[in-house]
């Protein structure tokens, strides 16, 4: 069709005049150009001339770099490095795939100083009011997937999902947006309505560290989660035909504001509102091809391709008038002759890039018309990567990535070139760098330039602190531990509330498994002892309850089940031998408040009490190794949790002595007490009190410096960098 349309344009022409590129028509570098050339013969009336081919270029050097940022940060070492020989307006940086670089281009350029204008900026689909749809769509095709459902209810271009209709404005909403992706991940969501709905509620079961004001926030935030998949649930649900799931769509989008918060008097406002109305325009052709060629019920899948593929024809804003190096896709060089090129990303993965079908007419349809296809879509990008190759009467850069998060990447197969490695620049051109270079050159490391942690003489920061670890608020008894664990660490997460949880994983980790296990030894006594010949099948009983709970695939249910009843008769062994001496499970999941002195009040929780006649028994599950529990660890105080947890369980129980405390080891089922002979319990619970005394007068002297306990808890911390004390141990 397109080469028939063509024909019949010339045909009515006086003159036409048809530029193209000569080739070997065998040559298939070349096989799309000559199939023009060869249409543009076959109407007549035409003279073919050939202009004088230029002069062959160097050959090309191709350098790989080990990740992509490095690749970019080499571009502009290498443009810098020659100095006065480039003229930066007269440099080219090109890309297979520009919207994989064009932000990165922007920040590392700005690092190295470099005036640059990427042409355009991005497409359609690159578009933050645009992406926030998509990500809406994805995450209820992919049944609430954490990090796209954080995405599209935390969006500010949908600002009526999470703000509550009695609201007048946006800024407690505001608040929520921002801290739903750190709550979903601390409730280790992975995906599933059910469990963004209840984020409260796992954040509570999964956490012993949420003061009350974090309590309230939290469960504000459901109720906003809540409202958001109550809506898409009513107006996006269920999937129907692509035609009435635009115009759906469409009616969402009006229902929550979209865009309708931003100000028209801050920049790029203008651009953003012609981004959203090019989407509803979309939309809107979505609906009137439906009207016009008949309806059929899709997938969400398949209307989110759709709608993709139609976002991705489309352009944005006009783009901007170009200054300094220009930086663009490989198909917009068209034209151009560069004194100076840059042709970057030439990896397998970018070069041939993956063909998008069209969701509407299939290839077979499209070869039939005359339409381009997936022959049509090699023999495009074969082409435009020689003709840019050749764009520059100098030898070209070229440069790719190897790795990808650890992950190898090779070069283009339309590569012919070796790959040499990039090596490092003796002249540091970055601030950054420069401001590391000089601090290795003085000898100074970072731990010189740290101040410790000590508002001692700040009225204001000890009065925040007198009212949030004050007699009216008990502190956590985890929280007195972690200080002592690491006071710094203790500042930066439990007083400025700074912290990266991991990512959720789709496998059943220890923090899940920890939460399995606790909850059957929880309802394995729930209701009081159980006979140790009972336990087994008591045990296997509650574990089927426990995972119809926590609504683990039924691959890891499965997994689980396996690892459980592996363990069980070890476990069977370890409950029996607690009997002795006439002690018996007594309860499970224990909350207790007191006061360890006149103005310190403290709350926990633990796992659970055995008791005889006349004393009890403090214990506490533990699911992974069993770590530096030791009588040592209580008297140094870096352990002070089950001494004080005994002693707040006594205070309610006067008549029973504490026979012992100890961690229940389920990973191989067996008790480690810590009074043994070298230390009674009375020894141990005064050194606790002692200690957690002194930990919270520590606490409200604002006194947080870089001690941690011992060496092990700097190995595996990942704010070392901002105290120093690791690269002072390195002097």
């Amino acid at each position: 069709m397109p080469a028939r349309l063509l024909a019949a344009l010339i045909a009515q022409a006086e003159t036409c005049v048809a530029l193209g590129y000569a080739g070997d028509p065998e040559d298939q570098d070349y096989r799309l150009a000559s199939k023009f050339v060869e249409l543009v013969r076959q109407q007549g009336g035409f003279t073919v001339e050939t202009l004088p081919a230029s002069p062959t270029p160097p050959e090309p050097q191709l350098f790989a770099f080990p990740t992509i940022e490095d690749e970019v940060a080499g571009i502009c070492r290498d443009i810098l490095g020659r100095g006065a020989d480039v003229s930066l307006t007269d440099t080219v940086v090109a890309f297979p795939k520009l919207a994989d670089y064009a932000a990165m281009v922007k920040r590392v350029f700005e690092q190295y100083e470099l005036p640059v204008t990427v042409y355009p900026a991005t497409d359609l689909a690159a578009s933050p009011p645009v992406l926030a749809v998509l990500e809406l769509l994805r995450a209820l095709d992919s049944g609430y997937e954490r990090i796209a459902t954080a995405a599209a209810l935390g969006s500010p271009f949908l600002p009526g999902l999470l703000k509550l209709k009695a609201e007048s404005d946006l800024e407690s909403r505001g608040r929520a947006a921002v801290a739903l992706n750190h709550y979903s991940r601390r409730a280790r969501i992975i995906k599933g309505r059910v469990n963004w709905n209840n984020i409260a509620a796992r954040l509570e079961a999964a956490e012993d560290r949420l003061e009350d004001t974090e309590v309230e926030f939290v469960k504000d935030l459901q109720r906003r989660v809540r409202q958001a998949t109550g809506l898409v649930e009513k107006m996006l649900e269920p999937a129907d035909t692509i035609g009435n799931q635009a115009r759906r769509l469409k009616q969402f989008l009006e229902a929550v504001d979209y865009c309708r918060n931003l100000k028209a008097e801050e920049p790029g406002t203008d651009e953003l509102l012609e981004d959203r109305s090019a989407l509803h325009d979309i939309l809107d052709a979505l609906t009137g091809f439906e009207d016009d060629f008949g309806a059929r019920k899709e997938s969400r899948a398949q209307f989110i391709k759709t709608l993709v593929y139609l976002i991705r024809l489309a352009g944005r804003a006009p783009e901007p008038a170009p200054a300094g190096v220009i930086v663009m896709d490989m198909t917009e060089t068209l034209g151009l002759a560069p004194k100076h090129l840059y042709f970057g990303g030439l990896t397998e993965i970018n070069l041939p890039g993956a063909y998008s079908g069209d969701p509407i007419l299939p290839d077979r349809v499209r070869r039939e018309l005359g339409m381009p296809d997936i022959d049509w879509h090699r023999d495009w990008q074969r082409f435009n990567f020689c003709r840019t190759l050749s764009a520059s009467p100098n030898a070209p850069f070229l440069s790719f990535y190897d790795s990808d998060e650890g992950r190898p990447v090779l070069p283009s197969p339309f590569l012919t070139t070796t790959a040499l490695k990039s090596e490092s620049s003796d002249v540091i051109y970055s601030k950054a760098e420069e401001q590391t270079a000089q601090g290795k050159a003085a000898g100074v490391r970072f731990a010189a330039t740290c101040r410790t942690v000590d508002f001692g003489r700040d009225a204001d920061v000890l009065k925040t602190l007198a009212a949030r670890f004050g007699p009216e608020r008990p502190i956590s008894v985890t929280r007195l531990e972690a200080y002592r664990t690491c006071p710094y660490l203790f500042y930066i997460e439990s007083i400025l509330g700074l912290e990266t949880p991991e990512e959720p994983r789709y496998d059943i980790d220890a923090r899940q498994w920890g939460l399995v296990v606790h909850r059957v030894m929880e309802k394995l006594y729930a209701h009081g002892s159980v006979p140790v010949e009972q336990v087994h099948d008591a045990a296997m009983k509650a574990l089927d309850a426990t995972l119809s709970e926590v609504e683990l695939p039924v691959f890891w249910q499965e997994v689980t089940r396996k690892v459980f009843a592996n363990l069980l008769p070890d476990l069977v062994r370890c409950e029996a031998e607690l009997r002795e001496g006439g002690f018996q499970p007594q309860k499970t999941e224990l909350s207790l408040n007191g006061n360890l002195a006149k103005d310190i009040a403290v709350r926990g929780r633990f796992d659970r009490v055995d008791a005889s006649t006349t004393a009890f028994r403090v214990l506490d599950y533990k699911t992974g190794r069993p770590g530096n529990f030791t009588p040592k660890a209580v008297i140094d105080g870096t352990h002070v949790q089950l001494p004080l947890y005994a002693w707040l369980y006594q205070q309610d129980k006067p008549g029973l002595a504490i026979d012992n405390f100890g961690v229940y080891a389920l990973r191989e089922p067996d008790v480690i007490w810590f009074a043994r002979r070298k230390y009674t319990v009375d020894e141990l619970v005064k050194a606790a009190l002692t200690n957690a005394v002194a930990i919270v007068k520590s606490i409200r002297k604002g006194e947080f410096p870089a001690l941690p306990a011992d060496d092990r808890v700097c190995e595996y911390c990942n704010l070392g960098h901002t105290c120093g004390f690791t690269e002072a141990g390195k002097d």
